[in-house]
């Protein structure tokens, strides 16, 4: 089955995000690398592919085409056939961006965020004493257009939650669970159009220690939420294990 296998975090200094979530999630190193017009960092949880970009120009297409300033840039869907998958957003009607044929082959959600679809194994998993990545926020146009999407074209399970907001629905690849908000109902969290991410860990006092330290402003502190703005822009979810992040509280 197709699953998130990336995220892509556009971030204004590289190795201070990196170190950040190294040393507060235990996420794993995999190296750095350079293109034509941008520099990446990479880190993994075990499963999913965290990498931090810095783009050469902030204002060129690329930099510009997820959001102004530090923000989520895409994230990837891992599929057993490029081409099929390709068909299917295409047919979806979605804006691709380059070259369908050559992954990654990047898309737009139907009134949402940048994604991109991606073979197995692209990404390099690195186990490690990590927290788990298994949340993603985002704010679209049509909620029931973008779940209906995940659901018809990748096959993401739509997840019913009693007393459902208006305002959201929930699907999920089956460790991933994505919040679909309606645009202009969020909390102005940064200026792309996925709001933040979560990440399990053991000790919510303690990730929040740790966060204070490096000086992170926190974002929501109400009830079960807890988010806070981390080096290098990004609003990220520090999740208690075996919660259900977000659902029904406004994620």
């Amino acid at each position: 089955m197709p699953r998130i296998a990336h995220i892509a975090l556009k971030v204004e200094d590289l190795d201070r995000s990196a170190e950040f979530y190294e040393k507060v999630f235990g996420l794993s190193q995999v190296g750095k690398s350079r293109s034509e017009d941008r520099s990446r960092n990479r880190l993994s949880d075990g499963e999913i592919d965290l990498t931090f970009l810095k783009y050469d120009d902030d204002k060129s297409d690329m930099a510009l085409a997820a959001g102004d300033g530090p923000c989520i840039h895409h994230f990837a869907i891992e599929v057993d056939d490029l081409m099929k998958y390709v068909a299917e957003v295409r047919k979806a009607g979605c804006q691709i961006f380059g070259d369908s044929t050559t992954p990654p082959v990047k898309f737009r959600v139907p009134g949402g965020p940048l994604a991109e679809i991606v073979p197995i194994g692209r990404y390099q998993k690195k186990p490690g004493p990590a927290g788990r990545i298994v949340h993603l926020a985002m704010r679209v146009d049509d909620i029931d257009k973008t779940s209906d999407f995940f659901a018809k074209v990748f096959g993401f399970t739509q997840v019913k939650v009693p007393g459902l907001r208006e305002t959201a629905r929930y699907v999920t690849d089956g460790t991933v669970h994505i919040a679909i908000n309606k645009a202009g109902a969020g909390t102005g969290e940064n200026e792309g159009k996925c709001d933040h991410f979560g990440i399990e860990v053991d000790d919510l006092a303690k990730c929040s220690t740790e966060a204070d330290k490096y000086g992170c402003e926190v974002v929501t502190n109400a009830g079960n939420q807890f988010k806070f703005r981390a080096p290098g822009g990004i609003v990220v979810e520090p999740v208690a294990k075996g919660s259900k992040p977000g659902i029904g509280k406004g994620a």
